[in-house]
């Protein structure tokens, strides 16, 4: 119930989706709880349709294919500002652009994977998402954080200005990757 009350009341709220068996005991008590509670499905791909169906009516949505190339970064940073244009949002576009540059960045240097690149319009919020090809997730690193300098596969600079800047974030996995997503909203932080 914390969660579902953090989701809700947070700066940023969300819906809380979760996959449960359908006998658990959590998923009985959060159907018969008094308050909001996330929408509750048996598996992650029927929680996948299920959220994917709730998106194409309610989010715009503009996404680009990235190849494990450095002009992808370009690429993806062009994206935002062209849906940030678009949807008449220009209070987003710098935040969104870095945060995208970076989700981008990584895809390329670390996973070395073809790409999708997305951006989801939600109110006054944008939903950044890269996703690739690579299992592995990105690591905030606590060296980069306190500035020491660190070879290059324990960097993590980057992701400290994704937690800085975004209202949000985090990573998931796809069918043979992994997608790494932020949200950035009026009401950010920065």
């Amino acid at each position: 119930m914390t969660a579902v009350r953090a989701a809700r009341l947070g700066p940023t709220p969300v819906q809380l989706v979760l996959c449960l068996p359908p006998r658990a005991m959590l998923g009985y008590q959060l159907r018969h709880a008094d308050r909001s509670q996330p929408l509750l499905f048996n598996t992650m791909p029927r929680a996948r349709i299920a959220i994917a169906g709730r998106l194409a009516h309610t989010h715009r949505r503009f996404q680009v294919r990235l190849a494990p190339r450095p002009a992808a970064v370009r690429t993806a940073r062009d994206l935002v500002a062209q849906a940030c244009h678009t949807w008449q949002l220009p209070q987003l576009g710098h935040d969104a652009s870095l945060i995208m540059s970076e989700l981008a960045a990584n895809a390329v240097e670390h996973a070395r994977t073809d790409a999708v690149a997305t951006v989801l319009a939600d109110g006054p919020r944008l939903h950044l998402a890269v996703r690739d090809g690579d299992t592995r997730y990105p690591r905030l690193n606590p060296l980069a954080a306190a500035g020491r300098a660190t070879p290059l596969d324990e960097r993590g600079r980057g992701l400290q200005l994704v937690h800085a800047l975004a209202a949000a974030w985090g990573a998931m996995p796809a069918r043979s990757g992994k997608v790494v997503w932020a949200t950035v909203s009026t009401d950010s932080p920065s």
